[in-house]
């Protein structure tokens, strides 16, 4: 047997599809992870013996230490997120939005926003659009696969990098990635006219390799029922909310950016320089986690 390190691109009913040095292993895994507690996921790095070099075969025999982690869907060492959002059809959900970025900001992995279909706006969305997104802390990209609106510019962030594309369904979400890489690697559905909601057409969580960027891209189904992670709380919340970090001289230290007198965080969405959906939201979810402790 042969040892070679690789990483997971696929994982399918308890079978990983690992790649190392352009050839693709089917793998299993060794029984003592269970044990440990700990379960494969798709961008693990690994080492793996090939037990069947003509047929391709291996099994999983360390996983190395991860950079970030998700427990639904099950990923590993991703550094950046594309969260690709509809304007018209879905409507935007901002909840799922929220969620989104405080479990990308609690996993350190770099955030950025597309919003899709950018084609069907007429000029009134266009200026919603920028009050609803004004002084927003990511990168907001409009783009249009039929138009190939900053198709590119998406492709110029992914070098170097393992890059989860998540959403709601009915986005445009797996077309995005198929114009992104020039192939089909998702099934692609028309939203469902009758109940305005997309189709599940991405039933696994796959890893693909770009060559000409040196990077990975991932696509999941599996971000559409997250939950806000356990290690939020009522105190640290502020903490995930990066466009408040340059305004840190409020009048009491420990100011919650609630109804404290001389709160910066309270000056700065008065004078315009905080998204007010944001810090909506902040007070929304602060206001959530003080009824649980009551």
């Amino acid at each position: 047997m042969s040892k070679v390190d690789g990483i997971i691109i696929k994982a399918i009913d308890g079978f990983f599809y690992v790649l190392s040095n352009n050839v693709e292993y089917f793998c299993k895994s060794r029984k003592k992870f269970r044990f440990k507690d700990i379960q494969p996921k798709v961008g693990d790095k690994v080492s793996i013996n090939v037990i069947d070099d003509d047929k391709n075969e291996g099994i999983i025999e360390e996983i190395y230490e991860r950079t970030s982690e998700f427990i639904r869907p099950n990923l590993a060492n991703v550094t950046q997120a594309f969260i690709v959002l509809a304007y018209l059809e879905p409507k935007i959900n901002f909840e799922l939005l929220n969620k989104l970025i405080l479990n990308f900001e609690a996993s350190n992995v770099k955030i950025n926003i597309v919003i899709n279909k950018c084609d069907l706006h007429s000029c009134e969305n266009e200026e919603e659009l920028e009050k609803i997104f004004y002084k927003f802390p990511y990168d907001i990209i409009f783009a249009s696969v039929r138009e190939n609106k900053n198709i590119d510019y998406i492709k110029s962030k992914l070098n170097k990098n393992i890059s989860c594309f998540c959403g709601p369904s009915g986005v445009g979400k797996s077309s995005l990635l198929n114009a992104i890489v020039n192939k089909g690697i998702m099934e692609t559905s028309e939203l469902s006219t009758k109940i305005k909601r997309g189709r599940h057409t991405t039933r696994f969580s796959q890893l693909i390799y770009l060559k000409d960027l040196d990077g990975h891209i991932v696509d999941t189904p599996g971000f559409t029922s997250i939950e806000i992670p356990k290690s939020i709380n009522q105190i640290n919340l502020k903490n995930y909310f990066i466009d408040f970090y340059e305004f840190n001289n409020c009048k009491f230290r420990e100011c919650n950016h609630i109804n404290e007198i001389g709160c910066e965080i309270k000056e700065a969405l008065d004078l315009g320089n905080i998204n007010k959906l944001r810090y909506d939201a902040y007070v929304n979810l602060y206001n959530k986690f003080k009824e649980k402790r009551k």
